[in-house]
């Protein structure tokens, strides 16, 4: 879900979204322990820190012999499946898609993004109209790991959404 969410984004976002992306994911997969991890995850989590995620956070790392952790899906990979997701222009293929889709797409209230939530709505709606059966639910207060940061928002869309098949 999320990739294909990126690869609209890239197509209907910022000019330099790719450049941008790929810079994020520069090599630093090596944490000094295993707080320091805990402590970027969180930095990047909006609402309450929870033990679930506390524990789906810990289930992505390997814990080094000097105490240090990394990430077990290093920046390397992660930069080709962000490549690979670009250059798949899934946007091309959504006519193709021929069961019901349902897009859980984050939504931020914050002002300061209001520019790239415009934009965000806008890709949204162009893959809900080249989607032939597409319902969309927006998760409030949360960035691209819906899932993790709205678990109850998400549930409740599958459930709503599974009920109408």
């Amino acid at each position: 879900m999320f990739m294909g969410l990126l690869s609209l984004y890239m197509e209907y976002g910022e000019p330099q979204v790719k450049e941008r992306l790929e810079g994020m994911l520069a090599p630093l997969s090596i944490y000094a322990s295993k707080e320091t991890y805990l402590a970027a995850v969180r930095q990047g989590l909006p609402g309450p820190w929870t033990a679930e995620l506390e524990a789906i956070a810990l289930a992505s790392i390997y814990n080094n012999p000097d105490g240090s952790v990394r990430e077990k899906l290093n920046r390397e990979h992660q930069k080709l499946i962000l490549r690979a997701t670009w250059e798949a222009r899934s946007q091309d293929h959504l006519g193709r898609v021929r069961c019901p889709t349902l897009l859980l797409p984050s939504e931020s209230s914050d002002p300061m993004l209001e520019e790239r939530m415009a934009r965000k709505r806008a890709g949204v709606e162009e893959a809900a109209r080249r989607l032939p059966d597409c319902a969309v639910r927006w998760v409030p207060d949360s960035v691209h790991d819906v899932q993790l940061h709205r678990p109850e928002v998400v549930a409740e869309a599958l459930r709503e959404f599974f009920d109408r098949l």
